[in-house]
């Protein structure tokens, strides 16, 4: 099991569809790994968590 974890491929770029130019590039807001693709120089990650309740509360306070 770790030894998947420490050698899987890196996912596929969503904007140009090669994995063999993706890079880890940290991790996100909510702790997801992100990524940078150095083909179309984008960044992505694979999971995302909207945090819309935050947001929301935000505004009715101001």
């Amino acid at each position: 099991m770790v030894f998947n974890k420490l050698f899987s491929s890196p996912p596929l770029c969503p904007y140009c569809n090669i994995t063999s130019r993706v890079k880890k590039h940290g991790k996100g807001r909510t702790g997801y790994q992100r990524y940078f693709c150095t083909s179309c120089s984008r960044t992505f990650q694979t999971k995302y968590i909207y945090n819309i309740c935050v947001k929301q509360n935000a505004m009715n306070l101001g």
